[in-house]
């Protein structure tokens, strides 16, 4: 999302970095001056090893990043197109755009592999009214990408489909419903932080996020004599979150996100300096950092090794090169880098903003993205976070009016945080026909995905691979069979019929691919898949035709 320039600087005589983001925008001009002593001064650290005590040379003071106005943001990534360049266009990179409307931008995002996929992102909005005029035009455009790859062979040049694109980009759809992974950012005061993480993560994790606030609360009161005041005690939950998530020990490798359904776009200095009274201050940093050992909260915590490291196993690095996986910080040096800063770079960061291993904040907020890239939202005492998955949230959402109706939910959610954004609606969204046609969307993407697979083994599969695939297979069609009785039950939508029979079709076709496996027919697999795949396509086109129907 993109920014105006900000009119807020750091510590005086520094001045604002660039302004561009995907997720805020700036407040009105102001200066902030820090009280002396405040924060000890920005350092470099000289050779050291994991939770040892690292020298002080002084530099310059370090500029905070600059404090933003925290509004709404949504990123939706298709998968199922792939970006290529046309002749003579270049190479594309991450983030490069390809498309920029007022509201929003096209953009590609490297997926490994040297592969790109699309991905539509918003800039900061305000409310309502600019979040469905964005989500309207970035609609009509997958439309029309949908509509000429289907007539073109699943192959489109995005130029094509707007004269103003600025890459020649050739856009090649794996699957013409478009699936999209939706993401959002928004501002969250830290005393709504427990709401989030009693929403978002799973109970386990949740209750053991507070009953570790507690421990820490309860050790500091019996340390000092003093209890913790509300707000630090959020601020410790904030960092119990990472931790917990950080500390998990996670099936797949991936780089560092993976690790954070919820993830902090600010840095924690600018949180700790910034949202936090002074005297909430004194007894964060009482918990957080020590010259010698480990600090009270590890303590607590019973963390008794110096050298622990934040992350349970490494991640990968911004290269995503399997063999250059890193470690990341102890839990000792990136607690104290809260308080401290990092001690390198131009900005006063933490040591999660970003993570070693990826590129040093620069201020310039057209390159610098992902963790602690930006500053806090003073003015309303709000952090920026990227949510990055939800319970409540399906995991791809079609790009037609089901992408409307998920974007409203997603707002409506975010301004329970903030008041400052501008929406009718702060409370959950319900639809009864999102949730049909949710429900009906999972039955194609399974039903695709069960038959991609039994396609690919249709002339190897033998019996014992039968009753793993046909057992599949079933599971997806009874789903099916689910999403059409919540279907029917719209009877007055004129979409309805329509969809049920194409439904009906698919379900006899389907079938008919069950009882040729059960038979043992193994070598007609391939045939009984042809009539099955054509009444998936007219599913498809039904399926989508519903979504896009405003009613």
């Amino acid at each position: 999302m993109k920014l105006t320039r900000p009119g807020h600087a750091g510590p005086a005589g520094e001045h604002s970095p660039p302004p561009r983001s995907r997720s805020a925008s700036p407040p009105p001009a102001k200066r902030q001056r820090l009280v002396p002593g405040e924060l000890q001064a920005f350092t470099r650290a000289g050779p050291s090893g994991p939770g040892t005590n690292r020298p002080r040379a002084q530099l310059p003071p370090a500029a905070f990043s600059p404090s933003l106005d925290a509004q709404f943001g949504l990123e939706i990534e298709i998968p199922s197109i792939d970006v290529s360049t046309g002749a003579g266009a270049g190479v594309l990179r991450r983030g490069a755009v390809l498309l920029e409307r007022p509201h929003w931008k096209l953009e590609c995002d490297l997926v490994g592999g040297g592969k790109h996929d699309l991905e539509f992102v918003t800039d900061p909005l305000a409310g309502e009214d600019e979040v469905r005029a964005a989500i309207k035009e970035i609609t009509t455009v997958a439309a029309a990408i949908r509509t000429r790859a289907l007539a073109g062979a699943m192959t489109v040049r995005l130029q094509d489909v707007a004269a103003d694109a600025k890459i020649d980009a050739v856009l090649r759809l794996t699957d013409p419903h478009l699936p999209g992974r939706l993401q959002s950012t928004y501002g969250v005061g830290l005393d709504h932080l427990g709401m989030l993480i009693d929403e978002l993560l799973p109970k386990k994790q949740a209750a053991e996020i507070h009953t570790n606030t507690g421990t820490v609360a309860d050790f500091h009161a019996e340390r000092t004599g003093e209890p913790l005041s509300l707000k630090a005690r959020a601020f410790i939950q904030l960092i119990n979150m990472y931790l917990a998530r950080a500390q998990a020990t996670l099936p797949a490798d991936g780089t560092v996100h993976i690790f954070f359904r919820v993830m902090a776009r600010s840095d924690f200095c600018a949180a700790f300096s910034k949202l936090l009274a002074p005297e909430d201050r004194d007894a964060v940093r009482a918990l957080l950092v020590a010259p010698e050992g480990v600090p009270m909260m590890m303590e607590a915590l019973d963390m008794r090794d110096p050298a622990q490291r934040v992350f349970a196993k490494p991640y990968y690095r911004a290269d995503r090169n399997p063999a250059h996986r890193q470690a990341g910080p102890t839990i000792k040096d990136w607690l104290a880098s809260i308080v401290e800063g990092r001690r390198e770079g131009l900005l006063y960061k933490d040591l999660l903003s970003p993570p070693p291993g990826y590129p040093l904040r620069s201020g310039d907020l057209s390159i610098d993205y992902g963790m602690g890239a930006m500053g806090v939202d003073e003015r309303n005492g709000l952090m920026l976070f990227k949510i990055r998955g939800a319970p409540y949230r399906p995991q791809h959402v079609t790009m037609n009016g089901q992408l409307a109706r998920a974007a409203d939910s997603e707002l409506a959610r975010a301004a329970r945080h903030n008041p400052a954004l501008k929406t009718a609606t702060r409370a959950p969204v319900a639809s009864a026909k999102y949730d049909a046609l949710r429900a009906a969307d999972e039955a194609y993407v399974g039903l695709r995905n069960a038959a991609g697979t039994m396609a690919a083994r249709a002339g190897s599969v033998d019996e014992q691979g039968w009753k793993f695939i046909g057992r599949h297979f079933a599971s997806q069609v009874a789903r099916l069979a689910r999403a059409r009785t919540a279907v029917a039950a719209r009877t007055r939508s004129s979409w309805a019929p329509g969809l049920c029979k194409a439904m009906d079709d698919l379900r006899r076709t389907a079938h008919a691919v069950l009882q040729t496996g059960n038979d043992g027919r193994l070598n007609d697999l391939a045939a009984s898949l042809e009539p099955f795949q054509a009444a998936l396509a007219r599913y498809e086109d039904m399926l989508w035709q519903a979504g896009a129907r405003h009613e």
